[in-house]
């Protein structure tokens, strides 16, 4: 009887070590880097379109997304009429927890925008449902993952598009959706909508033109 308690208690301790070795997987709190990445521009739309992105800061411990909003601004004269499809942010995630319990790690994403002033702004917001300790996703690495992509009406192919993130409109929750993890390095991206080569190889937007 005395060998079988300590057969229990063993298996309890090694339950116990492998929750304590898998929940160090992310990091409370860590910090995060923004970058606006992949911009391409179609023709026969006339939609400029770029990927948001995050990743770990150079040096920082992987991470994970509680609730967050994600603020940017842009020049509204070049570009406007934002919309967002988020994609490994998303309440389409799937996360598989203990025993191969699979559960949706976050509720809703919203997306807003508003051109009254100069620069335009929008945020995107996602809203965490639960995570299970040591079983979260998506986590966040050294290596950049799209969060979504954020497609423009093009107003002006010959204007700069401005897009920057704004720190204080950015808040990202840690994982057990408490503020915050730290902000890193947030780029910007400049460039003008006529300066992209479509993926046709063909420079379609002249200074005159105009969505099909």
């Amino acid at each position: 009887m005395i060998l079988n308690y300590k057969k229990m208690f063993f298996a309890i301790g090694c339950f116990m070590a492998m929750a304590v070795s898998v929940a160090a997987q992310v990091t409370n709190p860590s910090s995060f880097d923004l970058q606006f990445a992949n911009p391409n521009v179609s023709c026969t739309s006339g939609l400029f379109c770029v990927d948001v992105q995050v990743k770990a800061s150079g040096g920082a411990p992987n991470l994970a997304f509680g609730s967050h909003t994600i603020g940017f601004s842009y020049n509204a004269a070049a570009i406007n009429e934002p919309v967002y499809t988020a994609s490994s942010f998303n309440p389409s995630v799937i996360c598989t927890g203990p025993g191969g319990f699979m559960y949706n790690p976050y509720l809703s994403t919203n997306f807003s925008y508003s051109e009254i002033g100069i620069p335009a702004l929008a945020n995107l917001t996602t809203n965490l449902n639960f995570f299970i300790p040591g079983f979260e996703c998506p986590i966040i690495t050294q290596t950049w993952t799209t969060m979504g992509q954020v497609c423009f009406t093009i107003a002006d192919p010959t204007a700069p598009v401005d897009l920057s993130f704004d720190a204080s409109l950015t808040i990202a929750n840690l994982s057990t959706n408490t503020p915050a993890h730290t902000e890193g390095t947030f780029s910007t991206l400049l460039i003008t909508p006529q300066s992209i080569t479509p993926s046709a190889g063909i420079r379609c937007l002249g200074a005159t033109f105009t969505k099909n």
